[in-house]
């Protein structure tokens, strides 16, 4: 759990708490592991990367790479690249550069919220509200006709769950929506 100046983890029945001067006078706003058990945390406006291994903290901030200056989600995909999405747009690291993804198509400009992987590897993002998919460097874009989109995660059939102030369903096969509601 991520906290103001502070980390907290619930291990063998108890909390542990973990405090840094990398982590001074900032908030957290997430935490994820890479598959090297290193972990990545995204505050206000910086990517810090602490292998405990080594026991290293790595700060990257927008003297790094402008999309830096508001990070709102960051995503490490199965393949270890590290995925970082925020007000500036998106961009990953592959252990030694921040880039711009390479690809075609229009690719998410800015605004930047959520990035999640698929079972068959492809990426989905979700940018200025519209759901986007990454899928052989190839971009595709899919507005949601019932609201603007925040959040999302990929269920184990490869369906893209969307929500906002409504819950939706995409089918990536039949690249048809589904809205739900309680009404």
């Amino acid at each position: 759990i991520g906290e103001y100046e502070l980390l907290m983890q619930y291990q063998d029945g108890a909390w542990q708490t973990f405090s840094s001067e990398y982590l001074a006078d900032t908030a957290i706003y997430g935490v994820t592991f890479d598959q090297d058990d290193t972990l990545w945390i995204w505050t206000e406006g910086a990517v810090i990367h602490h292998d405990p291994e080594a026991d290293t903290w790595t700060t990257f901030t927008d003297q790094h790479h402008p999309a830096f200056e508001v990070v709102n989600t960051v995503f490490v995909a199965s393949d270890g690249t590290v995925w970082v999405g925020g007000d500036a747009g998106i961009v990953t690291y592959d252990g030694d550069t921040w880039t711009e993804p390479t690809t075609s198509g229009d690719a998410p400009q800015r605004d930047v919220s959520d990035i999640a992987e698929a079972p068959d590897h492809s990426l989905w993002i979700v940018a200025d509200g519209v759901l986007h998919h990454l899928i052989e460097d190839q971009w595709a874009s899919y507005a949601w006709p019932d609201d603007w989109i925040e959040i999302m995660t990929v269920g184990p059939d490869g369906a893209i769950w969307v929500g906002h102030t409504k819950l939706g369903r995409f089918d990536p096969s039949t690249k048809l929506w589904q809205t739900y509601s309680t009404d």
